[in-house]
């Protein structure tokens, strides 16, 4: 038996060189493992847990030193207040991209409700099933290249229940959607693989166990954004939105492919840090 006090410190020590944030990690998997409260960390740091416990813990706090991503030892990560099942299958869902499913919810807001929504590149299904469970959705349409990514997306699915109002597709961007879908999107949106070489080479550690697939943007980072920016434009209604993430230094060259395009009133809304992070361009 040992206090959460003991454990506590002795993880913050263990990690402190390789994690960014070691108290925030420490206490996730102390709140997992250990059954204690978040009241506990505060007010009862002397309480002893059991020597079972204790195992648990001092397991998942040996997978962290190793390396792994804290959500992937716990196999979850919060998105838009819903709760995430993220492995190394998956990336691991990001606070600024909350600001993309923020707007998109505020533009099927302005829209009639039963709108056709399309997310290229599903991951984990963060974004598609938020905008799922929280917007005014007639059909949400989640397409990945990879079958593993699909697979988690749709437990994800079915843990919040929206598994009625979302269709997976197995597709390499638009090569396996059915035709029928063209012209029909409401909204088109995409978080793409956006890193170009010379960052890929100088991520994080706890970035490089996440799958290389979800985040190599080709030599500039805009391989995908001019895919989808191209043959995108045909699957919107003359009225169609797309809503793209990107790299804190891609906003505007982004919005440049999008106006090249056609659409018109691109916009950006920028993140916490001041970068244009989220780009919205309409096609009228």
């Amino acid at each position: 038996m040992k206090r959460i006090r003991d454990l506590y410190e002795e993880g913050v020590a263990a990690i402190a060189t390789i994690s960014p944030a070691p108290e925030a990690d420490v206490k996730r998997l102390l709140l997992h493992f250990c059954q204690v409260t978040a009241l506990d960390l505060i007010i009862d740091k002397d309480k002893m847990l059991s020597d079972e416990a204790v195992e648990a813990y001092e397991k998942a706090l040996a997978k962290r030193v190793a390396g792994d991503p804290v959500q992937y030892i716990t196999n979850e990560e919060t998105f838009m207040g819903l709760s995430f099942y993220v492995d190394a299958r998956v990336l691991i869902p990001r606070d600024e991209t909350e600001l993309l499913v923020e707007r998109v919810l505020m533009l099927l807001k302005e829209r009639q409700s039963g709108s056709l929504v399309m997310d290229i590149g599903v991951g984990s299904g963060a974004i598609c099933l938020s905008v799922a469970k929280l917007g005014q959705v007639g059909r949400v349409y989640g397409i990945d290249i990879s079958k593993d990514a699909l697979d988690v997306a749709r437990h994800n699915a079915k843990q919040l229940e929206v598994e009625e109002s979302v269709t997976f597709i197995e597709s390499d961007l638009f090569t396996a959607v059915p035709k029928d879908i063209l012209g029909s999107l409401d909204i088109l949106i995409s978080n793409p693989p956006y890193i170009p070489p010379e960052e890929m080479e100088v991520l994080h550690e706890d970035v490089k166990r996440e799958p290389s697939l979800a985040l190599y943007g080709g030599e500039d980072g805009l391989k995908f954004y001019r895919a989808i920016t191209e043959a995108g434009w045909d699957y919107l209604k003359p009225d169609g939105i797309l809503v793209y993430e990107v790299g804190h230094d891609q906003g505007e060259r982004v919005g440049a492919l999008m106006l090249d395009r056609g659409f018109r009133h691109v916009e950006y809304i920028e993140d916490y840090q001041g970068f244009k992070r989220v780009v919205i361009g309409y096609k009228l």
